[in-house]
């Protein structure tokens, strides 16, 4: 549960430097590090919760 929890708190850190006025190619960066963080979060979570 640890690294889910990493990967979600990551996820919120990318998407808050994604609105500090970052030029507009690396917000889109940033926000799609959130949401890979964010799938593989969920995808561990199911693992865990299917086995």
């Amino acid at each position: 549960m640890q690294y889910i929890a990493y990967l979600r708190d990551q996820a919120e850190k990318f998407r808050e430097l994604a609105e500090s006025g970052v030029d507009e190619e690396r917000a889109r960066e940033l926000r799609e590090l959130a949401e890979t963080c964010e799938e593989i979060a969920a995808d561990w979570e199911g693992r865990q919760t299917a086995g």
